[in-house]
């Protein structure tokens, strides 16, 4: 996984301490959540952070995590999420998933998270999981074109069928009851109502 912090650059030149406190920022936060989700910090490259995960959904949990944390404040990050190998070679980190993570990143709009097709295949069965497809992409020193799928944020993924499944009980409940009441309003106006039965007097015999 790979991020940065959009318009970090013209931050930088119009205010260097605020950009320095949303750098700081950034890294705080990735790594007070990476242990929540087995990632590793494995790289900072100017504002940008490289992080490596056990797998590719945990990778897509954290990028989600982080843009929700940061959904009302003015730190606006970009990430791209790729699965590929990594090499290590004394201080630096190589290998085509360092970069391919770090050109998907560029596509993704401040706030957002742009994985490949191989990450995809790995969460596209998970109902809390929604992107969109953004079709091929030719990615700078990368040889062939690759798809890239932009996830949608927290806020905009449907609530869960699990959660609908759950309140349909519910649902059915009320239903009941309310067709037993309106059944029972349908009866009291159809059914006339009968007329109060007389009491037969007694008759005295003569006498």
């Amino acid at each position: 996984m790979f991020s940065d912090i959009a318009g970090y650059t013209a931050l930088m030149g119009h205010d260097e301490q605020k950009a320095l406190r949303a750098l700081e920022a950034h890294r705080a936060l990735l790594r007070s959540l990476m242990p929540r989700f087995n990632g590793s910090l494995i790289g900072e490259i100017g504002d940008g952070t490289l992080t490596s995960f056990r797998s590719a959904l945990d990778a897509v949990n954290c990028a989600r995590e982080i843009q929700a944390a940061l959904r009302d404040d003015e730190l606006r990050l970009r990430i791209g999420i790729h699965v590929g190998d990594v090499v290590f070679s004394q201080n630096n980190v190589h290998g085509d998933g360092v970069n391919v993570a770090s050109r998907i990143h560029a596509l993704a709009p401040a706030g957002g998270i742009c994985i490949s097709e191989r990450v995809f295949e790995d969460v596209r069965n998970k109902p809390d999981i929604r992107a969109r497809d953004l079709g091929k992409k030719r990615l700078k020193n990368v040889s062939r074109p690759i798809r890239i799928y932009a996830l949608a944020a927290v806020s905009e993924v449907p609530v869960s069928t699990s959660i609908g499944v759950a309140r349909r009980p519910i649902a059915i409940a009320i239903g009941v009851v309310l067709l037993v009441v309106l059944a029972v309003l349908i009866a009291l106006r159809v059914i006339p109502k009968s007329a109060p039965k007389q009491v037969a007097q007694p008759v005295s015999a003569p006498t």
